[in-house]
């Protein structure tokens, strides 16, 4: 698409974006006299290129600067000319252009299908060329194009999910659609069910040849881009219209690691694709499957002022989506009388309504809790103010529109979507904790930096993937396994052994020690609480962890190891408390995955809670209106009347340039620092992540180091795990305080979550939020789920 095109336009118009990534492509060539040549992008590039010559250059450039200072509505610009009159060939022939740089000018910069715009008004062909123009000064980048990750085909589910938060209903696999009509011959409704009626709404206008190639390899003579578009102008190949090549790759997550996707595609003029396609497909190079299709192309005949039936024109062979959007528009306006949306997702909805539940805060945890609300029969609005990445609880949220007669109102006084547990861009995070200073060019695009605030990697078999698969948020995330959990012992790094073969190898314990530890580990596997039979005797409510382990004769080193690597306890007190609790977490210790997230954008400043006589939430006041409301879910910074400070939160934040160091050049590792080893009162946590989750640019690695704050000064406290990761980039420290609430639920229905804890994991994240919910709906959510729901990526 264009990057300041129509469909981009529309994009930010209806707030799609919040729910799409993008990546700028890497060229856009054209095909002129047997080869391939780029279309330029920069000054440079256009002196270099072989298009032209220098004296052609000269008379192109005086073109180009009569077509950038055009304005259509400034006469002086116009240089004597009505463009509305003057055709495309007067145009040009006053500069004295070769054939070949009219064919590049027509073709590969205004985009032109064929050669019929020559003998039309230049003016169309003079606003095609300035939109080429705009389009690349956009993102500075090789060509003036962007592409969505993960393929075109998030663009109508973007849509899909936009309509759907704002009231529309979707069914999918409704076999023979059937359109009903009334006596005067309009539009009554669809029947899903019996036989399909004829349409003789549309006629025949042509048809479109494709091939779809998967190669190992980019297109030859592209520059190795990893997404080009090629236009073949029709007199380079002696037709009647272009034809186009189109490829992207892994790197837009539309293919596996080193494959290629490439596409070649024109408005058939024969009955045999193969044939026509030819030239397109010899530019691919060796290919490793190679697939064709034709399929036919209609427009609309009908009228819809006499049938209330709106249909839209069949997709064309070219490469963008400027024609598509145009008829998108041109039906909107048809259908609504109007130039284009009146009403923005901006809109909030109306706040002089009751609503059952308002949620305050768009962290983590409310969003999950509006989630499993949402998906037990809550409605919810949600006011959305901009645009952003998509994240977990964002899903979530949106889910209510679709279930429930209950109505939920999500409000935020932020001006960004996911409160402390947010993910922030490089200029966001720069300016968080460097003030207004821009951050260094070779750290790469801000836009490439996701870096979470409460960063935290999921277990595969925890509560919070079973959450996910049981709102039926999973089908909105990508997951990715993640390498490695390491264990610091005795001043070193050491892998928790996630094979039999790693266990025997593990420096971690002596082989008369890995007995011991096998037979431990044995009675944890068979262990089911409601079996007698594998208790042996032992009543896990009531021995501690400490008991329990020392009838396994294990050393204290191994203790540690299964108390905070496997059971991923924070401290040493869970050795005095019932053992139940650790063999629990043992046995849900698995894989670990890390979610792809991005941010929202709310805005209603100064929330406050209001009261009634009895002391009960009654609603919320913002911007001099009030919601009323039942029940209120927040976190404790809009009640801080209603929580006490239980400790703080230190954190380091560090940009680097490679894996930490020992963990088997890890892309995603979790560090477990036990408080033992480094004679604290609480475990420390290392965690980190790569461009691989698309948290960062290429070649980029972000790593948090946190722990429960025992001193005031995080640079001191934090330096054993900023110590193990080697040379950084750059590194920010951060403090934060840490709230429970003190208050009760049932005297004044206010619901507030914990503060986040230092963990690398969301097991305590999710338990406060399954503790809420039941207290908000006296129901237990039931989370025996399907985890093949949620299964994590591969390498990508």
């Amino acid at each position: 698409m264009m990057a300041n095109g129509t469909l981009v336009r529309t994009l930010i118009h209806t707030d799609v974006t919040k729910y799409l990534s993008f990546k700028a492509v890497d060229g856009s060539f054209v095909f002129s006299k047997g080869k391939v040549h780029k279309v330029p992008a920069t000054d440079m590039e256009a002196l270099k290129s072989p298009l032209m010559g220098l004296f052609e250059k000269r008379r192109a450039r005086n073109f180009f600067i009569y077509v950038q200072d055009y304005n259509e509505a400034d006469p002086k610009t116009h240089q004597g000319l009505d463009l509305t009159t003057v055709t495309t060939r007067e145009l040009i022939s006053k500069y004295g252009l070769s054939d070949d740089t009219v064919d590049f000018i027509g073709h590969a910069l205004a985009l032109h299908r064929d050669d019929r715009y020559l003998n039309e008004p230049a003016l169309d062909t003079v606003k095609r060329m300035k939109l080429y123009a705009e389009s690349l000064a956009r993102f500075q980048g090789g060509s003036p194009y962007i592409y969505p990750l993960y393929g075109l085909g998030e663009l109508p589910q973007a849509f899909a999910r936009l309509s759907a938060v704002y009231g529309g209903t979707y069914m999918l696999n409704k076999p023979e659609c059937k359109v009903e009509f009334d006596m005067e011959g309009k539009v009554c409704g669809v029947t899903s069910e019996g036989e399909t009626a004829k349409c003789k709404k549309v006629r025949k206008i042509g048809k479109v040849a494709r091939a779809i190639a998967i190669m190992s390899h980019p297109i030859p003579n592209t520059n190795e881009s990893h997404s080009v578009q090629i236009i073949l102008p029709q007199k380079q190949l002696g037709r009647k219209s272009d034809m186009y090549v189109f490829c992207c790759s892994y790197t837009h997550n539309v293919a596996p690691k080193g494959k290629f996707i490439a596409f070649v595609s024109a408005e058939a003029e024969t009955e045999n694709p193969q044939s026509e396609l030819k030239p397109g497909i010899d530019l691919l190079g060796p290919v490793d499957e190679l697939f064709f299709d034709m399929y036919d192309r209609y427009e609309p005949v009908n009228e819809p002022s006499l049938d209330n039936c709106f249909v839209s024109m069949s997709y064309d062979a070219t490469t963008h989506f400027e024609t598509t959007v145009a008829d998108v528009l041109n039906m909107y306006t048809a259908i609504t009388g109007k130039q284009q949306a009146a009403v923005s997702p901006s809109q909030p909805p109306v706040m002089d309504e009751e609503y059952d539940v308002i949620v305050l805060g768009t962290g983590l945890k409310e969003c999950i809790l509006s989630g499993l609300l949402s998906v037990d029969g809550l409605k919810e609005q949600t006011w959305t103010v901009g645009g952003g990445r998509r994240q977990l609880g964002s899903w979530m949220v949106a889910l209510g529109l679709q279930k429930g007669q209950l109505q939920v109102l999500h409000m935020d006084r932020n001006d960004y979507y996911g409160g402390d547990s947010t993910s922030l861009n490089l200029n966001q995070l720069w300016k968080k904790f460097r003030g207004e200073d821009k951050p260094p060019a070779h750290l790469g695009a801000s836009r490439d930096y996701n870096v979470d605030m409460v960063p935290k990697f999921m277990m595969a078999n925890g509560t919070l993937v079973r959450t996910l698969i049981h709102t039926d948020v999973t089908k909105y995330l990508s997951f990715k396994a993640v390498d490695g959990s390491y264990v610091f012992s005795k001043g070193k790094i050491h892998k928790v052994p996630a094979t039999d073969m790693e266990a025997l190898k593990s420096p971690l314990m002596g082989l008369f020690e890995k007995r011991r530890a096998r037979n431990f580990f044995i009675y944890v596997q068979d262990y089911n609480e409601a079996d007698p039979k594998t208790h042996q005797g032992l009543d896990l409510t009531r021995v501690s962890t400490r008991e329990l382990i020392a009838k396994y004769g294990l050393s204290d080193d191994t203790v540690d190891f299964i108390g905070h690597a496997l059971a991923l306890h924070r401290d040493d007190r869970y050795l005095d408390e019932p053992a139940l609790d650790t063999v629990k977490r043992m046995k849900g210790f698995a894989r670990l995955s890390a979610v792809y997230g991005g941010t929202y954008m709310l805005n209603k400043p100064e929330c406050k809670v209001e009261f009634d006589m009895e002391g009960k939430v009654c609603g919320v006041t913002s911007e001099g209106e009030t919601a009323k409301c039942k029940k209120v879910v927040c976190d404790p910074s809009y009640l801080p009347n209603k929580v006490r400070k239980i400790g703080r939160v230190i954190r380091a934040i560090a940009i680097m340039s490679h894996p930490i160091p020992n963990t088997n050049e890890s892309h995603s590792v979790q560090i477990i620092l036990p408080q033992k080893q480094l004679g604290r009162k609480s475990d420390m946590y290392v965690f980190c992540c790569s461009y691989t989750h698309n948290v960062a640019p290429r070649g980029k690695f972000i790593a948090f180091v946190s722990a429960e704050a025992e001193t005031d000064n995080p640079q001191s406290e934090l330096k054993p795990g900023v110590d193990l990761l080697g040379s950084v980039d750059e590194i920010f420290y951060d403090i934060y305080d840490r709230y429970e609430p003190v208050n009760e639920p049932s005297l004044d229905n206010c619901f507030v979550s914990t503060s986040y804890d230092a963990s690398t994991h969301f097991e305590t994240t999710v338990t406060d939020v399954l503790n809420m919910y039941t207290m908000i709906t006296g129901k237990t959510v039931d989370l025996s789920v399907d985890l093949s729901a949620a299964s994590a990526a591969e390498e990508y």
